[in-house]
């Protein structure tokens, strides 16, 4: 009886090893295809906010603040893009993001990098038609770190996103110069 099982032992060895590369196979082709459906049915967005500086050049003009967001949105309302603020004359701000859209409502987990630090946090905008506000706090509002290490707000309902003062214009992807964006 022990030689039978010997003898079969590196054929059911080798079936097993069979039937994991066609079902490897299987789930990388039907992973795939479900990313190109993703992919043609994504869209990108971009918005910028250009303000006038306090530093004037020696030519009497002021500098320029920048502030710009790409997003990327997919039929589910999964976005990803990035957020970068670029004060003149000071350390910028960059962030990689990704989450979720509803409502004219994303709610992102950032990765931010500045003044050589980098950490993850969540960041709320809200969009309109040709504009985008980016959700922030008041003092009183605050924010914790969760068990994953994401500075999170603690209640989202209080956050403020109304400003005529700040927000980001929608504008066409490849009309924004990207040297101006380094």
């Amino acid at each position: 009886m022990s030689f039978i099982k010997k003898q079969w032992l590196p054929l059911f060895i080798l079936a097993l090893v069979i039937l994991s590369l066609v079902l490897n196979y299987v789930v990388q082709s039907k992973s795939s295809s479900e990313e190109d459906v993703l992919t043609n049915n994504e869209q990108t967005f971009c918005y910028l906010y250009e303000g006038v500086s306090d530093v004037q050049t020696p030519e009497g003009e002021f500098e320029i603040n920048r502030e710009y967001i790409t997003m990327s949105v997919n039929e589910h309302g999964v976005t990803t893009g990035q957020h970068l603020i670029l004060p003149y004359g000071i350390d910028t701000n960059r962030a990689s993001f990704y989450g979720i859209i509803i409502d004219g409502f994303a709610n992102v987990v950032a990765t931010a990098t500045a003044e050589g630090m980098t950490w993850q946090e969540q960041r709320l905008y809200k969009i309109t038609d040709d504009k985008l506000y980016v959700g922030y706090q008041e003092v009183f509002i605050p924010q914790y770190q969760h068990e994953n290490g994401v500075y999170m707000y603690e209640d989202i309902n209080n956050i403020n996103f109304e400003t005529e003062d700040f927000y980001l214009n929608k504008v066409a992807c490849d009309s924004v110069d990207q040297n101006i964006l380094l």
